[in-house]
């Protein structure tokens, strides 16, 4: 069974201090297209 995943690039170095994600705006922006293209996906694929 396929399971939704995004992918962030280099995740283990834009964790900070207290252990929560931080992401720089290279890794935001891609993160944003994935989220959005999924959010599309899920859209057009109810019934």
């Amino acid at each position: 069974m396929n399971h939704s995943r995004v992918a962030i690039s280099n995740i283990m170095q834009q964790i900070d201090t207290n252990g929560r994600l931080s992401l720089n705006s290279i890794s935001f922006k891609f993160f944003e297209t994935q989220a959005k293209a999924f959010v599309t996906f899920i859209q057009n694929n109810l019934k």
